[in-house]
């Protein structure tokens, strides 16, 4: 858990920056879950990483920031149990049927780049779906606590990618982290995504209708990837990727009681709805023109 911390550069950043409030919350979890000396030894250690004054090497602010993360986490956070699925569809490695897949991958391909670039944006666009239990709130519009989420994290994967293509359009890395931007921007296309992340009452109906989308995907009588390939070559300009997520996630977030309410009152039948097919076929292609402007984002 420390460790997936470790690699989140916003997540360290942020409690290195805690306002009172946040302090407030962060230090009723640590109380709660460490030794007396433990606690006081590490909150005096983070003021002095707040005030600037900590003698900690790098690395060990690094660790300790981390440590601190992911039990605040644990604390505040769903556990494992209620089995939180955080992603579309998808598969990981190259795989063109894959619902995250093909949201990366037709994108790039609809704004005129190659072969090398979109199996990179294909091939990596599941990657953060493997990143482990700690951030699976992070796929979600509001995420948890004090914690990224998923605007955020397409934003900081959009600019790595822009900041590398400026010195090199072809970059392996550059092309890496724009399929990582755009794996939370899809997310955030799926209307379970915008809703709170460990709400019980919700978590049956988000893992049967993701399922639902990736079973299907390829079924010419439900037609959903053939919307993608056929969809225009229009996108969404973006100027700030974390503004244009939350911009997906509203219209996203308007169409989740409907679904929701269908499959709940249609048990066995929900997915032959035709407002079900139409709204799921409106999502993903929604979902596009957001990927295709993250696209024009990066590389302009």
């Amino acid at each position: 858990m420390e460790r997936s911390f470790l690699q989140d550069e916003a997540a360290l950043d942020h409690y290195a920056h805690l306002s009172p409030d946040e302090q407030t919350i962060v230090l009723k979890a640590l109380e709660e879950t460490y030794s007396e000396s433990k606690f006081e030894e590490t909150t005096a250690e983070l003021k002095k990483i707040r005030d600037g004054t900590s003698a900690l090497e790098e690395t060990e602010k690094r660790e300790l920031l981390a440590s601190v993360i992911a039990s605040v986490f644990t604390y505040y956070c769903p556990d494992t149990s209620r089995q939180i699925s955080p992603m579309w569809g998808g598969a990981i490695g190259e795989n063109p049927d894959g619902v995250h897949n093909a949201l990366a991958g037709i994108a790039g391909q609809k704004r005129g780049w190659g072969y090398s670039q979109t199996k990179i944006l294909d091939a990596n666009s599941r990657d953060p779906d493997t990143w482990g239990l700690v951030q699976m709130v992070e796929h979600y519009l509001d995420g948890a606590p004090f914690f990224s989420n998923a605007p955020d994290k397409c934003s900081y994967y959009a600019n790595e990618a822009r900041t590398q293509m400026r010195s090199n359009p072809y970059s392996e890395s550059a092309w890496r982290c724009l399929s990582w931007s755009m794996h939370y921007m899809s997310d955030l296309s799926m209307p379970w995504h915008t809703q709170g992340a460990a709400d019980p009452a919700q978590l049956a109906t988000h893992t049967l209708y993701e399922g639902y989308v990736q079973e299907k995907f390829t079924d010419p009588e439900y037609g959903f990837k053939a919307a993608l390939v056929s969809a225009p070559n229009t996108w969404v300009v973006i100027s700030d990727p974390a503004s244009s997520a939350r911009s997906l996630a509203s219209y996203s977030s308007a169409r989740y009681s409907g679904l929701q309410l269908k499959i709940v009152t249609i048990p066995f039948g929900w997915g032959e709805d035709d407002w079900v097919k139409s709204t799921t076929k409106d999502l993903l292609k929604e979902g596009l023109k957001y990927n295709m402007g993250l696209v024009e984002y990066a590389t302009h």
